[in-house]
């Protein structure tokens, strides 16, 4: 016979999922700036100049052309009481040039206030299909599928902010977000509550070279105090080191598993696959996944080129956690 939840195990259960209820998405349609900042980079892209200056100046284009109540949106993702858990700007550019594009993600980035972490043992920031990764899943620069997940939980650095920016992507594959009331949502309170006391071991994937690194967390966390909700969840399986993530009781396997084999259940999110689009997700409050890459025979062979100019979907990345000055635009 199956435990009854004692009552105080289901208020602690129901305080978790009303908080996770009012998290939300905010899409926000920037196609107003985009004639700006086609024009803005028609003069500028044969300029000898650096990235930075051309950063610097595009944000404060961005400060002056998006409208405000667009802006207001930039310091409240991932604050406690704000509950908004992913932002997805559209329409923001249309060229799909490699530079434009970095300059656009890294803008954005700032003024987001997400404080990139730069690994020596990682090359994160542009993600693209290269000639290794043609057989590969589990990998941002392969071509197989990517299984729901929060990046870098084997860091001893939270990266509570996630940001991607299509530059181009022929194969329309988009981002998928799961929030976490979407996967507590079919969990009864005992499950929902033992998520709450479940610790886990993470351990890295390819993604770092010369080593394997590990740390341990929540599953679940839940501050009453705050009325907030994080998770650390991890489904990739790593070709060289297996399970990234390894509850520290077997007897936990069987949860685990059961959220794993329902993904294709939940309801979730997927983000807009085509040029200009900028992607900013709390990396704590959800999982991201992606579909293999569909992909024709003159793409792969444009692959195998590496020529990052011939791919045929590129988009840049930055994780890590919120800029300590909280200042719209500081630098990092």
């Amino acid at each position: 016979m199956k435990r009854k939840p004692s009552h105080v195990e289901s208020i602690l259960a129901q305080k978790i999922r009303r908080s996770s209820e009012k998290e939300i998405l905010v899409p926000i349609d920037c196609s107003y700036v985009q004639d700006t900042v086609e024009n803005w980079w028609r003069i500028n892209e044969s300029a000898i100049r650096d990235d930075e200056s051309l950063k610097q100046e595009l944000i404060d284009l961005l400060r002056a052309s998006l409208e405000e109540k667009d802006r207001d949106f930039f310091s409240k993702i991932a604050k406690e009481g704000e509950f908004i858990s992913s932002i997805c700007l559209t329409g923001l550019f249309r060229t799909p040039d490699p530079r434009l594009g970095y300059i656009m993600h890294e803008s954005l980035s700032d003024l987001f206030e997400l404080n990139d972490i730069k690994y020596p043992y990682e090359d994160h920031k542009k993600l693209y299909v290269k000639p290794d990764g043609i057989n590969s899943r589990e990998w941002g620069n392969g071509k197989g599928d990517i299984t729901p997940h929060c990046d870098d939980l084997y860091e001893q650095t939270d990266a509570s902010l996630l940001s991607l920016t299509v530059t181009k992507d022929e194969t329309q594959t988009p981002t998928t977000f799961y929030q976490t009331k979407h996967i507590i949502r079919d969990l009864s309170d005992v499950e929902v509550e033992r998520l709450s006391t479940m610790r886990a071991d993470f351990i890295s994937g390819k993604n770092v070279r010369g080593g394997i690194k590990f740390n341990s967390r929540k599953v679940l966390d839940y501050n009453e105090d705050a009325d907030d909700v994080t998770i650390a969840m991890d489904f990739r399986v790593d070709d060289e080191n297996g399970q990234r993530m390894r509850p520290r009781l077997r007897s936990e396997s069987a949860l685990l598993r059961k959220i794993g084999d329902n993904f294709d259940k939940y309801d979730h999110i997927s983000s807009v696959p085509q040029t200009g689009t900028f992607l900013i997700v709390a990396n704590r409050k959800g999982l991201h996944s992606r579909d293999m890459l569909q992909l024709t025979e003159e793409q792969i062979e444009r692959i195998k080129t590496g020529d990052i100019g011939q791919v045929p979907r590129l988009l840049y990345r930055s994780k890590g956690p919120r800029n300590q000055t909280n200042q719209e635009g500081e630098g990092r």
